[in-house]
């Protein structure tokens, strides 16, 4: 699925998440698997969200400083791996977590046309979301 995405529109940065195994990212030729913390989970409610919302932060401040055509995959994979970390830490409470510690705190700042990013989420169910 990932390369038929990739192949459709050039420069189109595809993040599938595997649940407890991580994500995977793909722009181009170009693949990259990103791992997650191991936790002891109790509820998947939210870790999405989170998971989403903390990488769509950190993308906020990297355009501050560069174009998204400008992104390494080292450096898409260091905001896929925060999105990670981050639902993992909500995983770890039923229904959610209401409060996050500061360091894990996400507001989603940033909104650019020129972005092309697809997250696929594999766990539970397949949907498709897209940021532009």
């Amino acid at each position: 699925m990932m390369d038929v995405m990739t192949q459709m529109k050039p420069g189109l940065v595809v993040i599938m998440t595997l649940g407890g195994e991580g994500a995977f990212i793909g722009r181009g030729t170009e693949r990259k698997r990103v791992s997650c913390p191991k936790v002891e989970v109790v509820d998947t409610v939210g870790a999405g969200d989170c998971f989403v919302g903390t990488f769509a932060y950190q993308l906020g401040h990297l355009l501050e400083k560069k174009t998204f055509a400008e992104c390494s995959m080292d450096e898409l994979a260091e905001m896929v791996r925060a999105g990670c970390a981050a639902s993992s830490y909500s995983v770890q409470f039923r229904g959610g977590c209401e409060k996050y510690p500061e360091k894990l705190m996400c507001c989603v700042c940033c909104h650019t046309r020129n972005t092309d990013i697809c997250i696929l989420d594999q766990v539970p169910y397949k949907r498709v979301s897209t940021i532009s």
